[in-house]
């Protein structure tokens, strides 16, 4: 449910296990992408040194390959998301704050929050950058910490556009990424 009125809007609903999920993996997505860069250099730049020496008949070469592939596949698993993917499920497990439903009211001087067991408020300068994705609005506070809100909260497209112009209006342009 959406509520409009003349500078507020609120919205509610429930943070689903895939909701954290997405999250995670879109935080840990963008800033694992530079470490994700390097193996990938270290891999294309070390496999053919690799190849070579197996080439050229070097013993211990056999080695040094089946370990550069073993590190290779340790790196790629935990890069590409399925290690993230199912950690990130468990955690959203010990959140019990997370599966409680949540109100959040969005205003000129910033985002207030309440579920059974949390309130609290913050003024729009508390936030570090701010990002729209497919699913859902994170206005993140630090790095890894943000207030994820999911799109399916808002009723109708009207109230997601009412809320984007809030940001805009609100936020620094260097922090709001809409």
């Amino acid at each position: 449910m959406t509520q409009v009125e003349q500078d507020v809007i609120e919205v509610e609903g429930l943070l689903t296990r895939e909701d954290y999920v997405r999250f995670v993996m879109w935080t840990t997505f963008r800033l694992l992408l530079v470490l994700r860069l390097m193996a990938t250099t270290f891999v294309l730049l070390g496999l053919p040194f690799g190849v070579y020496f197996v080439w050229i008949g070097e013993p211990v070469a056999y080695v040094g390959i089946l370990a550069f592939l073993l590190v290779g596949l340790v790196l790629w698993a935990v890069l590409t998301g399925s290690f993230r993917r199912s950690s990130a499920a468990k955690l959203y497990q010990t959140y019990k704050v997370l599966q409680e439903p949540i109100r959040y009211r969005f205003g000129p001087g910033g985002l207030s929050s309440a579920s059974a067991s949390s309130q609290g408020s913050l003024t729009w300068s508390a936030y570090y950058r701010v990002h729209e994705t497919k699913h859902a609005f994170y206005l993140y506070l630090g790095a890894l910490a943000a207030n994820i809100i999911p799109k399916r909260f808002f009723d109708a497209e009207e109230h997601m556009q009412r809320f984007r112009e809030l940001l805009r209006e609100s936020l620094l342009p260097e922090v709001c990424k809409l």
